[in-house]
């Protein structure tokens, strides 16, 4: 799999286009997958929105916090997102994540989430919001293997 941000060395490329600066060519590749939305972080900046939403992966029968997404989302969407999720808060965190001001929600939201990779303590980097699965869709959480959990 080709990381997000690799370059690839391609001299012909460059004698096939002209325009072309230098023999490196950088080629992004992200991944998408779907996980649990256990809740958000409440923005500072725009009263009734969230900042991003807590992610979390399946792990046999458990949910583990993977990080969160905070880009990907409109102000009109992260308003909508804040609405629908109160409709579901919860005192407690469907996976354990440390953090003062977060609001926890029931895992019944899946979002669809791009990434470029997982960090060596089994955290998402460089995410982007999707959307929302559909239940209709029988849209499956993301399982953790023990390579994104750094173990591998």
């Amino acid at each position: 799999m080709v990381r997000s941000g690799c370059r690839k060395r391609s001299r012909e490329m460059a004698k096939l286009c002209s325009s072309m600066h230098g023999d490196w060519l950088k080629i992004k590749c992200n991944t998408s997958e779907s996980f649990a939305g256990i809740g958000y972080e409440p923005s500072v900046k725009v009263r009734g929105s969230i900042a991003s939403l807590l992610l979390a992966a399946r792990k046999g029968d458990d949910l583990v916090y993977v990080g969160s997404v905070g880009t990907g989302f409109s102000a009109k969407l992260a308003r909508d997102l804040k609405r629908q999720l109160d409709g579901i808060r919860t005192d407690k965190p469907a996976a354990a994540v440390k953090g003062k001001t977060l609001v926890f929600t029931e895992p019944r939201l899946i979002a669809e989430v791009t990434f470029g990779a997982w960090t060596h303590d089994g955290k998402l980097r460089h995410t982007s919001f999707k959307g929302l699965r559909e239940v209709a869709d029988h849209a499956e959480v993301f399982e953790l293997t023990a390579k994104e959990e750094g173990d591998g």
